[in-house]
C-alpha cells in the first residue's frame, strides 16, 4: 500500500509540474484560433470544407476561463 501511495504521489507531482505549461500552450492555441476565425477568408474556407472542426474551434473561442 505504501508503494502504491508513493507511485500516486509521484504521478501527482509530475502532473502538477506540467499543468502550468499545458495551460500556457492551451491559451496560446486559443489565441491563434481566435485570429484564424477573425479572418474572413479562413472562416469561409473552414465553413465550406471543415464545418465540424470549425464548430469545435468556436467552442474553444467561447472558452473564457479554464478552471475546471
Amino acid at each position: 500500500m505504501e508503494t502504491e501511495m508513493s507511485n500516486l504521489l509521484a504521478q501527482y507531482k509530475i502532473a502538477e509540474q506540467s499543468h502550468g505549461e499545458d495551460m500556457l500552450n492551451l491559451m496560446l492555441a486559443r489565441g491563434y484560433v481566435v485570429k484564424m476565425i477573425d479572418n474572413d477568408r479562413v472562416m469561409h474556407y473552414m465553413q465550406k470544407h471543415y464545418p465540424e472542426i470549425l464548430e469545435e474551434f468556436a467552442k474553444l473561442v467561447e472558452l473564457t476561463s479554464i478552471d475546471a
